[in-house]
């Protein structure tokens, strides 16, 4: 089984794929191929040059770099979760490729992700509502920039929407049965 993952900033991705790596699941992240990608180029790993390296280097090629790359790496007899579908087309690929691929959409209220952010720190975080507010736009539907991402499309065609609105052992719980789901 392939879960891919999909959701705005601060939903909750990653919280998802490292539960699902606990459960025997590999884990996959579009965002690490972008981040070994610009390492090997010497790009300051930050939000906007990961977006505009994530969308130069896709749309030099009929097909998403990489969306080919993270395939690439799965064996049919692993379960797999793959972190960060931010294109329809990505999703396309593993729908064609894999026939047990299911896409899950994670959201969660603005200001709940606004501080989770907050505290997470990463580099390239929001640390105003602006800069949230700039960042949530790009990455939901591509607005104010040449190389925004269109999450907004992934959700219309995910096969499952989660709120991650409560406790982190609510959206576990949530999870579970998610996979129960699936398995039955």
């Amino acid at each position: 089984m392939i879960i891919g993952v999909t959701g705005r900033i601060g939903s909750g991705k990653g919280e998802l794929s490292k539960y699902l790596s606990g459960e025997g699941f590999y884990r996959l992240t579009f965002g690490d191929e972008v981040r070994k990608e610009a390492i090997v180029q010497k790009i300051p790993e930050t939000r906007e040059n990961l977006q505009k390296l994530g969308y130069e280097l896709r749309k030099e090629k009929e097909e998403c770099i990489w969306t080919r790359r993270l395939a690439n790496q799965i064996k049919t007899t692993n379960d797999y979760v793959v972190d960060g579908f931010r294109y329809p087309d990505q999703i396309e690929l593993f729908n064609k490729r894999f026939e047990n691929f299911y896409l899950v959409a994670i959201d969660s209220l603005e200001e709940l992700r606004f501080e989770r952010l907050k505290k997470r720190g990463r580099e390239g975080d929001p640390t105003t509502w602006e800069e949230f507010w700039i960042q949530d736009g790009r990455d939901w539907t591509g607005y104010l920039s040449n190389y925004g991402q269109y999450v907004r499309e992934c959700f219309d065609i995910a096969n499952k929407k989660i709120e991650n609105n409560r406790t982190l052992e609510n959206f576990r719980y949530k999870i579970d049965i998610l996979l129960e789901d699936l398995i039955c």
